[in-house]
């Protein structure tokens, strides 16, 4: 009977969890974002190859349907950059048809997928793509976002960072996620 609560050690240099989907199931470390509670959004682990494993976000309703994990605010440092990477292939909603965004545009029907961060309780702050690629619809690309901190964000107890924002005829296939600290 010897119990003892002890806090978890902070680790700032990646504050996501499973963000290479390698389990080969969905964990509880992902959730989804759903406008209307009853859309049948799914996240599922699909196979990518005979070694890989991927998040297949998929029946979003809106726009605003998508992915999202808590991080530890104690990492997040008010003026301090932070870059969200991943692998991120968009197809047609149901099939594996790849589709194109744009990088560099900001409109929900044509702009590649935002970074979505929220402090619990106030509105959510919104980051597009920073390294603007030629995007590929037949395979995956790199997808990378920078996110600088403001004060709101540091000064929250509860800190949700997702991707979602984008067009609700895509189903969306990612793989790598990190969120780790600008150097």
């Amino acid at each position: 009977d010897n119990v003892s609560i002890a806090p978890l050690e902070k680790n700032c240099n990646n504050l996501l969890l499973n963000g290479d989907a390698e389990y080969g199931d969905t964990p509880s470390f992902w959730t989804h974002w759903a406008v209307n509670a009853n859309g049948g959004e799914e996240i599922t682990v699909v196979q990518e190859s005979a070694n890989n494993h991927v998040f297949r976000v998929s029946n979003r309703q809106t726009p605003a349907d998508g992915i999202h994990q808590f991080v530890d605010p104690r990492c997040l440092v008010a003026g301090q950059g932070m870059k969200l990477v991943a692998r991120m292939k968009l197809v047609l909603k149901g099939t594996n048809q790849g589709v194109s965004c744009d990088p560099a545009d900001t409109r929900v029907n044509f702009a590649c997928p935002p970074v979505r961060v929220r402090p619990w309780g106030q509105d959510d702050r919104e980051f597009y793509m920073s390294n603007r690629p030629n995007w590929s619809a037949n395979g995956f690309n790199q997808y990378e976002v920078e996110i600088t901190v403001d004060n709101v964000i540091a000064n929250s107890d509860r800190v949700s960072v997702g991707i979602r924002g984008y067009n609700d005829e895509w189903d969306m296939l990612i793989d790598d996620i990190r969120l780790e600290p600008v150097v």
